[in-house]
């Protein structure tokens, strides 16, 4: 069965519905479907993470201006009454998500300020964008993209780079992965 606007399979991350201001930094992605799904969001950021056959590593949408216009256009005040029940134009809201304070004046349904940086993505296949969105909309620099990163073994699951892989050059950083999973 696909879901709305045609989207089917498992999203490993999922930013459901215009939610906003998330860091996913540091993680591995390994078959896990869509690794990072933007539903619609802003402010999020996609950093340093691996990606090895996913599909997409990352899928960007606009649904706050195509199927899910109803909650910025008054037919479902959830979103609107839910901003302003936290007075979202004072500290500490403002000061910690400085676009927040204007975010009514500033296209509020349309997904601004999302940077996708310093990732890799092998095998699979890199973004998907839906709904007009592009690499004009969606700040998207320095990923190794479809270029073997030299992992340490990929056959084994050793994701760790060596130290000549290309994506150093691009600002990567080392994760942790002998702390991170289940049990660590």
């Amino acid at each position: 069965m696909l879901a709305q606007g045609g989207y089917e399979g498992v999203q490993s991350v999922y930013l459901d519905d215009c939610f906003c201001g998330v860091t996913i930094y540091g993680n591995i992605f390994y078959k896990a479907g869509c690794g990072v799904m933007i539903g619609g969001g802003r402010d999020n950021l996609v950093e340093n993470n691996i990606f090895v056959d996913c599909n997409p590593s990352i899928h960007v949408d606009a649904r706050g201006i195509s199927w899910a216009s109803f909650w910025f256009n008054g037919k479902d005040a959830t979103l609107m009454d839910g901003l302003n029940a936290v007075h979202y134009n004072q500290p500490p809201y403002s000061s910690a998500y400085p676009h927040l304070a204007d975010i009514l004046s500033d296209n509020p349904a349309f997904p601004k300020y999302n940077t996708i940086s310093h990732n890799i993505s092998f095998g699979g296949s890199w973004i998907n964008w839906n709904d007009g969105l592009n690499d004009k909309v969606v700040t998207v620099k320095d990923n190794l993209v479809g270029q073997d990163p030299d992992f340490a073994n990929l056959k084994t699951q050793d994701f760790h780079l060596l130290p000549g892989s290309p994506a150093w050059k691009l600002g990567f950083k080392i994760i942790p992965i002998e702390k991170i999973g289940p049990g660590k």
